[in-house]
């Protein structure tokens, strides 16, 4: 993964694309000066009007590719034996200004006139402030660095007022947890509303079964005499 932020670093000094880290990456760059532990990539966000810019100077670069998602895209350091991309990428999520002084995620969907803010809606204070986010500054990271918000209170937003003394879970990962939950729920729910009805259909079918072999048992006996 460090390799694939050397180069995503060289890629953004060389074409002037302003980047910050966020997510758990912005979390590991305050607390681990690196990874957190156990991360397995990386969470940068752009603006939305560098888009088109990233993926121009992408389609030309030798060694990283992309692919385009519903938050913006996927950086990879390419390889012709996978598809559509290969493990580790960079998420790149795009952002754009809510009203004067807020920066929310916003989807590929979005234009400078319509800002789409489903994104947004999955990562629940995840936004960040005009005055927190300028200037950007550069930290360490492992042994190359990465940019930062230059004040970091969307972490305490985005985890808890702790998160640079203890181990806390995203608003994000909440969310995709009660998901999960209310999906666990109705799925459980639709098993016991299955089961009673198919309870119900064979205790039926248990009965016709037994008038109809009462009706062939009295049709027997009566052509017995």
């Amino acid at each position: 993964m460090l390799t694939l932020l050397n180069l995503w670093n060289e890629f953004s000094k060389k074409h002037n694309i302003e980047y910050w880290a966020c997510g758990g990456t912005l979390l590991g760059a305050i607390r681990h000066h690196g990874f957190i532990p156990w991360d397995n990539d990386i969470d940068i966000s752009i603006m939305l009007s560098d888009f088109n810019k990233v993926k121009e100077n992408l389609d030309q670069h030798e060694t990283l590719s992309y692919v385009e998602c519903k938050f913006g895209m996927k950086i990879y350091i390419e390889n012709k034996d996978v598809f559509p991309y290969a493990f580790p990428f960079i998420d790149v999520f795009l952002c754009h200004y809510y009203d004067a002084s807020t920066i929310k995620f916003c989807s590929i969907l979005s234009t400078k006139d319509k800002p789409s803010w489903v994104i947004d809606n999955e990562f629940p204070n995840q936004h960040v402030y005009k005055n927190e986010l300028y200037p950007l500054k550069s930290v360490e990271f492992e042994d190359t660095t990465i940019m930062v918000p230059n004040i970091q209170k969307c972490l305490f937003r985005n985890f808890s007022n702790e998160c640079l003394t203890k181990c806390v879970i995203s608003n994000h990962v909440k969310c995709h947890e009660n998901v999960h939950i209310e999906r666990t729920k109705n799925s459980t729910n639709k098993l016991i509303k299955n089961y009673e009805s198919e309870k119900k259909r064979f205790h039926i079918m248990k009965k016709i079964s037994v008038t109809f072999k009462s009706m062939i048992d009295a049709i027997r006996f009566k052509k017995k005499f």
